[in-house]
């Protein structure tokens, strides 16, 4: 657990940005072919709740990438998680603005 190879913010900033990309294509793929076999509907949720869900749930998953650097004292590496955390919050925000407001 001391080995520091990996505590470099570019580290951070690559795993941070891959996670939650990886995250979501696999959460995309699941719950659409859970809709194709019809376990799962659709119906009575709003325009766009699925995707909003799913990408949140994907920028979350960047908690548990903090807290595992944190826990073996990586703090560049935190930094650099962070970084992406912050700008896929941002471009969430940006992109479903018009659906919230």
């Amino acid at each position: 657990m001391t080995n520091k190879g990996y505590d470099k913010m570019g580290i951070g900033v690559l795993t941070g940005a891959l996670v939650p990309a990886l995250t979501f294509g696999l959460l995309y793929v699941v719950f659409d072919e859970l809709s194709q076999l019809d376990i799962i509907s659709g119906e009575g949720f709003s325009s766009g709740f699925r995707i909003r869900t799913i990408s949140l749930v994907s920028i979350g998953v960047n908690a548990v990438l903090i807290r595992y650097y944190q826990n073996r004292f990586a703090f560049k590496a935190v930094r650099g998680v962070v970084v992406p955390t912050f700008a896929y919050i941002i471009a969430w925000i940006i992109y479903f603005s018009s659906i919230l407001l």
